[in-house]
């Protein structure tokens, strides 16, 4: 618990560090009795971040920072663009695609 509350504050560092703890043992004491606990983790910190979001947003002045790992710079765009198509593909008519979808060929009897 005292690794998700030291993340939280960094993350929100616009929120004090007990309203951070109190949002993170509350989420904990909603799930206290989940039976499966494997997820528990997880949905402890999704929840909290949701309150520390919420609890920032009515508080427009003080909003968190972004997270020191994120990009500074925009991602560039890629630099060969896929280039759109020229023509449509055309379509058989239904004569002609008749054995195509069975997987005997050109639609004529070969055999006996």
């Amino acid at each position: 618990m005292r690794d998700l509350v030291a993340r939280l504050a960094v993350d929100f560092p616009s929120v004090g560090v007990v309203t951070v703890e109190a949002t993170v043992r509350a989420a904990y004491d909603a799930f206290r009795q989940a039976r499966v606990r494997a997820y528990v983790p997880i949905l402890i910190e999704r929840r909290s971040r949701k309150v520390l979001r919420a609890r920032c947003l009515t508080a427009p002045a003080l909003a968190p920072l972004p997270a020191p790992h994120s990009t500074p710079h925009p991602v560039p765009p890629t630099p060969h663009p896929v280039p759109p198509a020229s023509e449509p593909v055309p379509v058989l008519p239904a004569a002609e695609r008749a054995g195509t979808a069975t997987g005997t060929g050109s639609g004529t009897r070969t055999g006996p």
